[in-house]
């Protein structure tokens, strides 16, 4: 992480931490329960950057005798623990919104629209500030989408406390509450599946067949069996594959081993490869079941 971006997540953590105790303020005095909602999920993304940041920070050692793969996996961790907190905020939020609903409170709506008013406008200049970032990082690409979030939930409450102010109708700040919530859900759901996936070594999505195909069609290759491939992190994909060969000298099978690598590498972008060498052993074994498997 360069310095520029470290300046920029720190800038947003400082922002995110004041905007929450504004909106916390705000929606006590207001009794408006969207803008509690909004606080609180402002709040988590304050920890959730400074999570991101020192878990950017811990990957970034290397790796050694007891983390062979490295700490890359950290990144992966805190997204995890992330994900999990803000779902279990949101479906908090909701039910305390469908409490509000058969308990309606009066709302302030003029503290109410200027507290969304002040939120709208400290999270539009974060994302402002992270946006010439997020290109080539992915972590300022998430915490920027994040933001970019809360923008649409300040926009959100705005629109909503106008409405409040014209019809009187006491509920739309609960229903508005529900809405944010089930959207900040559909949005953590993905997250917290890939980090899932990424935890389980589930396969990542490579042309298993072409690659199949691709090591097959090279030459003294007999055979390709037992592969698997799984991944570090979001990026970080490692594979081994059980290749099978003519009879060849070692010398020979040590130059197919490095065509091989090179095609992986090249072609695929699979950062690590581990390739075991067979004369017919497991032959006609399926591609990604062996029969001495596990």
């Amino acid at each position: 992480m360069s310095l520029n971006n470290s300046i920029r997540l720190l800038v947003s953590m400082i922002l995110n931490l004041l905007l929450s105790i504004i909106e916390l303020v705000g929606g006590i005095f207001s009794f408006s329960l969207a803008l509690i909602s909004d606080a609180i999920h402002n709040l988590s993304d304050f920890f959730s950057i400074l999570l991101s940041y020192i878990a950017n920070i811990f990957g970034k050692r290397k790796q050694n005798k007891i983390k062979t793969f490295g700490y890359k996996r950290a990144e992966i961790l805190a997204a995890f623990v992330n994900s999990v907190v803000l779902l279990l905020i949101s479906l908090f939020i909701i039910v305390e919104a469908f409490i509000r609903i058969l308990h309606p409170k009066d709302i302030n709506v003029g503290v109410l629209f200027w507290t969304a008013l002040v939120s709208f406008l400290i999270n539009l200049f974060s994302t402002l500030l992270l946006h010439s970032g997020k290109k080539n990082n992915l972590n300022i690409k998430a915490t920027y989408l994040h933001i970019l979030s809360d923008v649409l939930a300040s926009i959100s409450v705005l629109v909503g406390s106008i409405i409040m102010y014209l019809t009187k109708i006491k509920f739309l700040d609960s229903l508005l509450t529900i809405v944010i919530s089930i959207y900040i859900i559909c949005e953590t759901i993905p997250v917290l599946r890939k980090t899932i996936d990424i935890f389980m070594q589930s396969a990542p999505n490579l042309p298993y067949k072409q690659i199949e195909k691709d090591i097959a069609s090279m030459n003294k290759v007999t055979g390709v069996h037992h592969l698997h491939a799984w991944m570090i992190d979001e990026s970080k994909v490692i594979l081994s594959v059980h290749v099978n060969m003519d009879d060849l000298k070692l010398s020979e099978v040590e130059k197919v081993l490095d065509n091989i690598n090179r095609l992986l590498k090249n072609k695929y972008n699979i950062c690590h490869v581990t390739i075991q060498p067979e004369y017919q052993h497991g032959k006609h074994n399926d591609l990604f079941v062996s029969n001495d498997s596990f």
